[in-house]
């Protein structure tokens, strides 16, 4: 086993960081495993989604995949880079790529037509009421918004973007009001289909284009537009930790100091989850502290 171990750690390429490696194959392994549990109804509690505030296992694979995608951004530019590609033909590669994620996500949404009903109809019933986003197209938009970040901001302006994204999403969460459908004006909640958030969704997109298209009194999307925000703060985080790693060429201190801001990070998230509880379908800051920490 060891010799087999070795084997494959000489075999890696000098550009590619095994860590990270590592992590993109035991993050998916958990994507297909919470994705294919065996009985949907008689599921381990670490398989499911937290049903509203508070976390799961499960709660953290969506994030640990945006932290990689942050981390992935740095390495592969800093490679581009070292072969003489320009950062305006990076940019044009990620606009492309980006198009393509989103075009996925529609096609993956709209692939489906019901044949034994006769009453079905595919325009109506999927193409009129095609979910907007999604998970594939929030990982486009924050993918695109990441990369112009590591392009053209230094690593300092990079964490006060992160920091700021944070800040602004949470005091606009609290402090923006917005308008129920019953005329009622309301602010600083995290309900579900209640804030801020679910209030912009349904004003841009309508309920027919949002994944809890029945959610009272808001319609609202888990990957909403506004709660991209504090998404992109994810990814610039997995840019920061990859920054970090490349130029800080000694092992053990590497380890020593992500451990210890990632158990910081942690107590920061748990520390704010009384002003801005834990949340995955918001993406809230105390969600983003401790998903990163722990990635």
């Amino acid at each position: 086993m060891r010799h087999h171990c070795a084997e494959i750690i000489n075999k890696l390429p000098s550009h590619r960081l095994m860590a990270l490696d590592v992590m993109r194959g035991l993050t998916i392994t958990a994507m297909i495993l919470v994705n294919n549990p065996g009985s949907w109804g008689a599921m381990y509690w670490p398989l499911k989604h937290a049903q509203w505030h508070g976390w799961t296992p499960t709660d953290l694979i969506f994030p640990f995949f945006i932290f990689i995608v942050g981390m992935s951004i740095t390495l592969s530019v800093n490679s581009l880079r070292a072969k003489g590609v320009s950062d305006q033909h990076i940019l044009k590669a990620g606009v492309i790529r980006t198009i393509k994620l989103i075009a996925l996500g529609w096609f993956l949404a709209l692939f489906y037509y019901n044949f034994r009903d006769p009453s079905f109809s595919w325009v109506d019933d999927k193409l009129l009421q095609l979910r907007v986003l999604g998970v594939l197209q929030r990982i486009g938009l924050v993918y695109l918004i990441a990369l112009c970040c590591y392009l053209y901001l230094s690593p300092k302006k990079i964490a006060i973007t992160c920091i700021a994204l944070l800040v602004f999403y949470g005091a606009a969460m609290l402090y923006i009001p917005y308008t129920l459908p019953n005329g009622e004006v309301v602010s600083g909640l995290w309900l579900h289909g209640n804030n801020l958030s679910a209030f912009i969704d349904n004003a841009v997109f309508g309920s027919h284009h949002l994944y809890y298209a029945n959610a009272k009194p808001l319609p609202f999307d888990p990957e909403g537009l506004f709660s991209t925000l504090p998404a992109i703060a994810s990814a610039l985080s997995g840019i920061l930790a990859a920054v970090y790693l490349t130029k800080q060429p000694e092992l053990k201190k590497q380890a020593r100091t992500l451990i210890l801001v990632g158990t910081l990070a942690v107590i920061a998230g748990y520390a704010i989850a009384s002003i801005t509880p834990i949340n995955k379908a918001l993406w809230t800051p105390s969600y983003v502290l401790l998903s990163s920490g722990l990635a």
